[in-house]
């Protein structure tokens, strides 16, 4: 069951990774978009009423909001724990450089399989939720941001 379990949080994981990034091309294109009427040079936020000025600002700073969460949930997790199991990619190479080590936990971890098994589990349905909170929030942001840039032309 937990194997089971751990493909479907590595699926998950992917998933969280793919929407980071589908996030990360809404808010670039975005950029672009808002961007367009500032390089001709004949229109500058500065000519909106004051109400229009702050909602354009407001506009950016909810983009640099989901550019952020984007990112942050994009960015490469690694776990931070020091545990002489090696149950991912991050301990073989925290290990690689004493070879005697690394085999020292090879064969704790064969050992105690389930609890690695069950220690991976963990880690990366943790992270894979931490990555859809970010991305709920990004998506989010950028929706705030469009509705706020919208009102600022309105």
């Amino acid at each position: 069951m937990a194997e089971a379990l751990l493909a479907q949080s590595r699926e998950e994981l992917r998933r969280a990774d793919s929407k980071a990034l589908q996030g990360l091309a809404v808010v670039a294109a975005l950029a672009v978009l808002w961007t367009a009427p500032l390089t001709d040079g004949l229109w500058r936020p500065a000519s909106l009423h004051w109400s229009g000025q702050l909602s354009w600002w407001l506009g950016w700073a909810l983009w640099c909001a989901a550019a952020g969460s984007f990112g942050a949930a994009a960015f490469p997790w690694l776990s931070s724990a020091r545990t002489e199991s090696v149950v991912y990619f991050g301990d073989v190479s925290r290990l690689a450089g004493n070879l005697r080590r690394l085999s020292a936990a090879l064969s704790k971890t064969a050992s105690t399989y389930v609890q690695g098994l069950l220690a991976e589990l963990a880690w990366t349905s943790r992270t894979a939720m931490r990555k859809y909170q970010l991305v709920r929030v990004g998506f989010a942001a950028v929706a705030l941001a469009t509705a706020a840039m919208l009102l600022a032309l309105a």
